[in-house]
């Protein structure tokens, strides 16, 4: 099998459309893929989803927002959401 990179973690995990903070992700990540990577490491990753290999790769659309942010209701930090297209694919 492949081995794992974050954005592929990330991916695999934030596909659904749901909203995920990076304590959520860290965890998802650690539980599903028996990796841990670091908050700050998490953030590169989403912002590594907005380049434009990453978006061919993972066939998310070519322009426009790919990873939307908005502040949590309920406490400190932000939640971040992929957006994807209709019929996506797993990559495993």
């Amino acid at each position: 099998m492949k081995k794992m990179t974050l954005t592929d973690c990330l991916y695999e995990i934030m596909k659904d459309g749901g909203w995920y903070t990076f304590w959520a992700l860290q965890d998802l990540i650690s539980n599903h893929f028996n990796l841990f990577y670091g908050e700050a490491t998490i953030s590169a990753g989403l912002r590594k989803l907005r380049n434009y290999e990453e978006r061919k790769k993972y066939n998310l659309k070519l322009y426009g927002e790919v990873v939307e942010k908005r502040s949590r209701l309920a406490g400190k930090g932000y939640e971040y959401k992929l957006n994807v297209q209709t019929g996506q694919q797993d990559l495993f």
